[in-house]
């Protein structure tokens, strides 16, 4: 899965409008070049930290389903719900998770 997901999202980098765009704006090809590796760069690390967070939703939920025992109602909804059973104790940080979560969808 990871494997394929990651050339469909090479291929959609490369021919999707804003992304050229993107790099067609830059003065020199060298420069579109290093745009282009960091980009890279940086979409693996989020990969690789998505794959973190969900091993450790299922490690902590491997034994007991949220879905199946009805503390959510759809597995949209685990993330946030991970976030709210684990950070619960530490005051200001499922705020921090919301915020950034809004921020991000700006």
């Amino acid at each position: 899965v990871s494997i394929g997901t990651t050339f469909q999202w090479l291929t959609s980098l490369g021919i999707h409008p804003g992304a050229v765009q993107r790099f067609v704006a830059l003065p020199t090809y060298g420069k579109a070049q290093k745009a282009a590796i960091f980009f890279v760069f940086g979409m693996g690390v989020v990969k690789i930290l998505t794959g973190a967070v969900g091993m450790l939703i299922y490690a902590k939920y491997k034994d007991c389903d949220p879905v199946l025992a009805n503390f959510i109602d759809n597995d949209r909804k685990l993330v946030p719900y991970y976030v709210m059973d684990v950070a619960a104790k530490f005051p200001g940080l499922t705020g921090l998770f919301v915020s950034g979560i809004v921020s991000a969808a700006l």
